[in-house]
């Protein structure tokens, strides 16, 4: 069996781009809305052709497949012989915020109550968990759909269990393909709450691999930051920020492998020694150059 493919003109898209394309059309609430980036590469047709002892031959009856979070080689391997055409694109549920710093977030991580765990596997953060209504990580397929073309921002919000809020604003922010393991690029920091992704040169986030416990790709030579944190990040050895650490209720004792950054205000007990982690965090992106609602 062989499977052929060849470029054809993009198929027609059926959602918006992100949540910043929602609010152009002028949908300007916040709420769970459908999104579909990452149609700027061509969709495919694809072939699937079983040999015989007489001339191979072809079934041409079309047929439409969603080929998101999928690698289309592996659609050849399980489906029957006739021609589909492959959206090269993502389609995703995702929570929109219309309204902070002019709106257009697309929500891409959010942490309230400790109702999931973050502790998962290299295919469970490629592919997203949780539900947007709720705790959830969107996807790192997703994110590099989101960032793959033009410039975007990243905004993190933080609210400790002392009704603290601050946040952490960069200006320029990517997140790679798979093939580049995911690579983050978060610079340019603007805001209140430090830049704990460019913290220092043994604790710098920014251009460093994603890892979970089951796919080391981070600087720590003795071991695997993923496995020792219980979450996936972009690590480096190990880590000045991890908004993918387990969920505490306040202070926790042990290894730091709470909801961490490092640059915030406070970070210890002073009398106990025990660690703070916090009580919300919020991952959200959109393009630079959009422009809202003051």
């Amino acid at each position: 069996m062989w499977c052929v493919w060849f470029s054809v003109a993009p198929l027609e898209r059926l959602h918006p781009q992100d949540c910043a394309e929602i609010y152009r059309l002028g949908i300007k609430e916040n709420g769970i809305y459908t999104i579909q980036p990452d149609l700027h590469r061509p969709a495919l047709e694809v072939f699937q052709i079983h040999h015989t002892h007489k001339t191979p031959r072809q079934t041409p009856a079309p047929s439409s497949y969603s080929a998101s979070f999928r690698d289309v080689y592996s659609i050849c391997g399980s489906v029957k012989s006739r021609l589909y055409n492959i959206k090269v694109s993502v389609t995703a549920q995702a929570k929109c915020d219309m309204e902070t710093a002019g709106g257009g977030w697309t929500v891409i991580q959010n942490r309230q109550d400790g109702s999931l765990d973050f502790n998962r596997t290299w295919q469970e953060y490629r592919e997203g968990f949780g539900s947007p209504q709720g705790e959830h990580w969107l996807g790192n397929t997703a994110l590099y759909a989101l960032t793959s073309s033009g410039q975007h921002q990243l905004r993190i919000e933080l609210e400790d269990w002392h009704q603290q809020r601050r946040h952490a604003t960069y200006n320029n922010f990517k997140v790679a393909s798979e093939a580049q393991r995911y690579r983050l690029t978060a610079r340019e920091y603007s805001g209140d709450a430090g830049n704990a992704l460019s913290y220092s040169k043994r604790y710098n986030h920014d251009g460093r691999s994603f890892s979970t416990a089951d796919r080391d790709h981070d600087r720590y030579t003795a071991g695997n930051c993923g496995h020792y944190y219980g979450a996936g990040w972009w690590f480096d050895a190990c880590l000045a920020a991890n908004l993918n650490g387990r969920y505490y209720r306040g202070r926790y004792s042990g290894v730091t492998n709470g909801i961490y950054w490092g640059t915030w205000y406070i970070l210890t007990d002073g009398r106990t020694g025990e660690r703070y982690s916090f009580k919300r965090v919020e991952m959200k992106t959109r393009p630079r150059n959009f422009v809202g609602t003051s």
